[in-house]
């Protein structure tokens, strides 16, 4: 181990020094006839690493919150948890070049299977979010406007599913979201 600190100790400066500016070193008294002699280079500047710039440009794109808000939600405050996270995540400012929207399920009944004697069961999906796909912009969710605001509202105002039968219907309402960003008509990736 400390070999390896030795050699690495050493090495740092010639590695430095070999991709730092080009330096004109004058002639070393070598012959200059074979095909890497010193004058194959141009005098005063040998080539120097490569260096570059670049800047980091977001994507754009759309990204679609689901929220399950079946009866199971409403123990140990899964409800209020799970929506001050949304619109807490929603309000970063990474989320500003995005299109957001909302889309909660169970959203209504529907008749049950046989099993249940076809009573009404909270099984219902939206066709469409309940907070539709905007641009997010800058307006944050304590704003007056915008789809943040929109998305806080919505949690604010509905709360879990009280149908009977404590219906999960999550693989539809995943269903029902892809489509929802399959129609969205901007540019980009669909989250």
């Amino acid at each position: 181990m400390r070999r390896l600190s030795l050699i690495a100790f050493a090495a740092g400066p010639l590695i430095a020094f070999a991709c730092g500016p080009s330096k004109n070193f004058g002639d070393d008294g070598g012959v200059d006839s074979s095909p890497f002699s010193d004058s194959a280079l141009p005098k005063g500047d040998a080539p120097a690493c490569a260096t570059g710039e670049y800047q980091a440009k977001q994507q754009p794109a759309a990204m679609l919150v689901l929220l399950q808000r079946s009866g199971s939600m409403a123990q140990n405050n899964k409800w209020v948890f799970a929506a001050q996270a949304v619109v807490g995540t929603l309000d970063q400012n990474v989320f500003d070049t995005m299109t957001l929207g909302l889309m909660a399920a169970p959203s209504s009944t529907v008749t049950g299977p046989a099993c249940v004697f076809n009573l009404p069961v909270a099984c219902g999906v939206p066709a469409f979010p309940q907070v539709n796909l905007s641009y997010a912009g800058t307006k944050k969710s304590s704003d007056g406007v915008g789809v943040r605001h929109d998305i806080k509202s919505w949690l604010t105002t509905n709360t879990i599913d009280q149908s009977p039968g404590d219906g999960n219907p999550l693989f539809d309402a995943i269903q029902s979201g892809i489509g929802a960003l399959q129609l969205w008509p901007g540019p980009g990736k669909r989250i």
